[in-house]
């Protein structure tokens, strides 16, 4: 196991804490409208925010640090939920999207870790550099990785063992996994 194998799991955790917290409380919230249950100080709360279109509370207290506005912000669960997914049934990407973790920094230290047991180098001599991309040379870093895909997302690569290319073409439909 390496260490973003360990990243793997603790994002996992993490999603799969909020993904059943979603899954929770939307049941009961579903059970209070139908008066089939009591409708809560909570569930009314969680039910004013959706009304609203923000993030119920009882979901940003286990959630991702986030200022989006509800339909954004679930939009963005599900590109997270597709992210960790692919990593886990296809394996580990050739690009990994820093907005994707719940801990960035986690993912960062992971690879610097990598980086200095493969070269044998101690890793506090190590540091980060980064590089702008005009909107050119980013399409086309896109388009080597990902040959069929015009995404234009923010992105750094991490992994430097560039033999072993996997295609992430994969649509996962998140939906067959809800109860």
């Amino acid at each position: 196991m390496n260490s973003l194998d360990t990243v793997l799991s603790q994002e996992l955790y993490k999603f799969n804490k909020l993904l059943s917290t979603l899954r929770l409380t939307l049941k009961k919230l579903k059970n209070a409208i139908k008066g089939l249950a009591v409708m809560s100080v909570e569930l009314e709360s969680m039910y004013v925010s959706l009304l609203n279109g923000t993030v119920p509370n009882l979901w940003s207290n286990v959630a991702y640090p986030s200022l989006k506005p509800l339909a954004s912000w679930v939009e963005d669960l599900k590109n997270r939920v597709t992210f960790i997914r692919n990593w886990l049934e296809i394996g580990q990407p050739k690009i990994f999207v820093l907005p994707a973790f719940y801990f960035p920094q986690g993912f960062m230290t992971a690879a610097l870790q990598l980086h200095a047991r493969k070269y044998k180098i101690a890793i506090n001599t190590l540091k980060f550099s980064f590089k702008i991309l005009s909107k050119e040379d980013q399409t086309n870093c896109e388009n080597w990785i990902r040959p069929s895909s015009s995404s234009s997302s923010s992105s750094t690569t991490a992994n430097d063992e560039g033999n072993d290319t996997k295609e992430i073409n994969k649509v996962v439909d998140i939906s067959k996994y809800d109860d």
